[in-house]
């Protein structure tokens, strides 16, 4: 086998998916993991170098399945914890979203990670003072070191028109909204 076609392939499959993305950042870093080395269709956790992606950092964020169906957070940037002014890190993801998106935002993330593809989500997140920020937040599956765990990396970029932090306006519920939900073909396919 011809050691360029895999590589061939992934930049046509990138190339196709130039109208999901509002914000550059998110663009930004699906390159950045599109062209991770992978096994298969999706790259290992331990591919991720950081400082390759230090712009980006500050809004990364690392979901993991729990057993119990929630999505622990293993990873918050610094951006997100400035902006939501708490950590969010080991907590469940899903807590911090209205109950009525829970079943939407597991089926969703669990197709981005058993599928495999990636998952664009735009929306709003709603503060406590009931100021909103329009957010993008894409995530991809990564391979766990041990199996059994389902692992989502992405990106959440807020608005830069309205991502103010204010010092006491505590984030009230990620995904208050959501304006739409894409998949992102890694090779795949996506579901429908």
């Amino acid at each position: 086998m011809n050691a360029t076609r895999p590589t061939a392939a992934i930049f046509r499959l990138k190339g196709d998916q130039s109208g999901p993305y509002k914000y550059v950042q998110t663009r930004s870093f699906a390159d950045y993991w599109f062209g991770l080395p992978k096994l298969g269709l999706v790259p290992q956790k331990s591919s991720i170098t950081p400082r390759k992606i230090v712009a980006l950092l500050p809004g990364a964020i690392m979901l993991e399945k729990t057993p119990s169906g929630g999505f622990r957070v293993r990873l918050s940037g610094t951006g997100n914890l400035e902006r939501w002014e708490f950590e969010a890190t080991n907590a469940n993801y899903l807590s911090f979203a209205p109950p009525l998106q829970h079943g939407m935002l597991i089926r969703k993330f669990d197709l981005a990670s058993e599928y495999p593809c990636g998952l664009v989500l735009a929306g709003n997140e709603l503060y406590t003072s009931g100021r909103i920020v329009q957010t993008e937040t894409v995530l991809f599956p990564m391979r766990p070191q041990s199996a059994g765990q389902a692992i989502l990396f992405g990106l959440i970029t807020a608005d830069p028109e309205r991502d103010a932090v204010i010092n006491g306006d505590t984030l009230a519920c990620v995904h208050f909204t959501i304006s739409s939900a894409q998949f992102i073909n890694i090779g795949a396919g996506i579901p429908v």
